[in-house]
């Protein structure tokens, strides 16, 4: 009897995730009161774009006006997942 070979690409949870032996890396962002995460390597990005570049791509995946993004700040974590969040305001007492 034949057995089939077990497809090993998938991605089971953000946590941990794994595509071929390598982490998935993700985009977290914010956008009209839900987040949405995509993963870098779907979207054509990787940890080295630049901020300009994440903030284009993401906007046309999202398919909303990259000014849009005018107030957000691109966060780089050191797990190499990358959080785009709006820019935070602290006050002085």
């Amino acid at each position: 009897m034949a057995e089939k070979a077990k497809e090993t690409s998938s991605v089971s949870d953000n946590e941990g995730a794994v595509a071929n032996n390598r982490p998935v890396k993700y985009i977290h962002v914010r956008l009209d009161g839900k987040t949405k995460e995509l993963i870098l390597a779907d979207i054509s990005l990787s940890l080295k774009s630049t901020d300009e570049e994440i903030l284009a791509v993401l906007a046309k995946s999202l398919r909303v006006d990259i000014e849009r993004f005018s107030l957000f700040t691109v966060d780089r974590r050191k797990d190499g997942n990358i959080y785009l969040r709006p820019d935070a305001l602290f006050s002085e007492k």
